[in-house]
C-alpha cells in the first residue's frame, strides 16, 4: 500500500492537529474553532450571520491545511478529503485540484446535505466513504490507522 494523505478541517480522533505522519500515512488536520455549536446558532438573522462565520473560519481553516500538503503531494499515492458542511466548498474544490493532478482522491463525508455529495462525487468520479458521525474525525482517524 503506497502513502496516503488524510485531510480534514476537523480535529482526527487520537491524531495531533497539524501535521503528523507515521508509517505511510500523513494527516493533515484543524480543530477549525469548536466555539461555533449548534446551540450558538439561533434562529433568524443572528443565526445566519454565526453559520456565515462558522464557515468562514472552517473555509479559512480548509484553505491553511491546503497550503501545507502541496510539500507532502509528490510522494503519496492516494489522498482522502473530508467533506462536511462547514468547508465543504473549499473540500469539493481540494477534490477537483487533486484529480486534476491525477491522484487517487476519495471523499470521506458526513451524511448532511448527502444528495449534494452524491451529486458530486459522480461528477468528479471519487467514491464516498461515508463517516458515521459528523465531523468526520473517527472515519478519518480509521483511514489514517490502515495507512500506518
Amino acid at each position: 500500500m503506497g502513502k496516503a494523505i488524510v485531510v480534514s478541517y476537523n480535529a482526527i480522533t487520537g491524531i495531533p492537529e497539524g501535521r503528523y505522519a507515521k508509517g505511510n500515512a500523513i494527516a493533515y488536520s484543524a480543530d477549525w474553532g469548536r466555539a461555533f455549536t449548534a446551540e450558538n446558532v439561533e434562529a433568524g438573522s443572528a443565526g445566519r450571520r454565526i453559520a456565515e462565520a462558522q464557515q468562514a473560519v472552517a473555509e479559512g481553516t480548509l484553505g491553511a491545511l491546503v497550503g501545507m500538503i502541496k510539500e507532502d503531494l509528490h510522494q503519496v499515492d492516494t489522498v482522502y478529503v473530508y467533506v462536511g458542511v462547514r468547508a465543504k466548498e473549499g473540500s469539493k474544490h481540494l477534490i477537483s485540484r487533486l484529480k486534476a493532478l491525477g491522484k487517487a482522491v476519495h471523499m470521506v463525508a458526513c451524511k448532511c446535505d448527502r444528495t449534494e455529495k452524491v451529486a458530486f462525487a459522480k461528477m468528479v468520479d471519487v467514491d464516498i466513504i461515508w463517516a458515521d458521525e459528523c465531523g468526520g474525525h473517527n472515519m478519518c482517524a480509521e483511514i489514517f490507522i490502515q495507512h500506518c
